[in-house]
């Protein structure tokens, strides 16, 4: 078996250093270049069986970059592999449980996908645009994953929460109740070698650990695994923050 990894020039490589690790170097940005280097790796190496497409943008200046980097070039990835009759057996697609937004905020009901999908940020936006993408094309062996909220190695974001809190502050945005949700990085990584293994496509899944947490819950919890003897707990305004985000 061999496994690529498509990368980009810049891409860091740090915890890529697995000798049987092969690199693809893809322009995600330029169409006609994507095809170029699919079809000369197509020529040299053969297709690909299986494909996890875990790319994209989850922070940027401008909300165009999002449309740009989960959709378009989802897209022109797609459309290449077409072109160049290179269709993979399963094409895995990571999506997020953002594409629905907080649509039951009023009575926090679960999640269902029977509910009608309404992102309220433009990282949703461009996810759900991509889904919608693939779910068109039927001929296209397409199987999806939303995942909450992912923790494990190297993860940052709940890393700067943890730091935080080490630091005796536990910062929340605004004074409604939060429910949470969390999947652990492996338990996401066996639940697509599960659908590879069993042939699944043209679904899409919900992934978490089953279980619900409040944001207090949470901090306590990390406050308690660092021995933490106190915590300043601080709730922002969610006015104040969106007007912080917008400077």
């Amino acid at each position: 078996m061999q496994v690529w990894a498509g990368v980009r020039k810049s891409s860091s490589r740090t915890y890529l250093k697995d000798p049987r690790i092969q690199f693809a170097e893809l322009d995600f940005a330029h169409p006609g270049r994507l095809t170029e280097q699919l079809a000369v790796h197509k020529q040299l190496h053969g297709g690909w069986d299986y494909i996890i497409h875990c790319a994209g943008v989850t922070k940027c200046r401008h909300k165009d970059e999002f449309d740009k980097g989960n959709y378009v070039y989802t897209r022109n990835f797609v459309e290449a592999l077409r072109t160049l009759d290179m269709v993979p057996r399963q094409f895995v697609y990571i999506s997020s449980l953002s594409i629905f937004g907080p649509i039951h905020e009023d009575n926090y009901a679960p999640i269902s996908e029977r509910d009608t999908a309404m992102p309220n940020t433009a990282y949703g936006v461009s996810k759900l645009k991509s889904e919608h993408y693939l779910q068109s094309l039927n001929d296209f062996p397409t199987v999806i994953f939303r995942p909450t909220g992912v923790y494990g190695p190297r993860e940052r974001d709940y890393f700067l929460m943890a730091k935080s809190i080490k630091q005796h502050i536990d910062f929340a945005p605004g004074f409604k109740r939060q429910d949470l949700t969390f999947i652990y990085v492996r338990d996401l990584v066996q639940a697509v070698y599960l659908a590879i293994e069993h042939g699944v496509r043209q679904r899409a899944y919900f992934v978490s650990d089953g279980n619900v947490y409040s944001s207090r819950t949470f901090s306590d919890l990390i406050q308690k695994e660092l021995g933490n003897p106190w915590v300043i707990h601080i709730k922002c305004p969610l006015f104040i923050l969106k007007v912080v985000s917008l400077l």
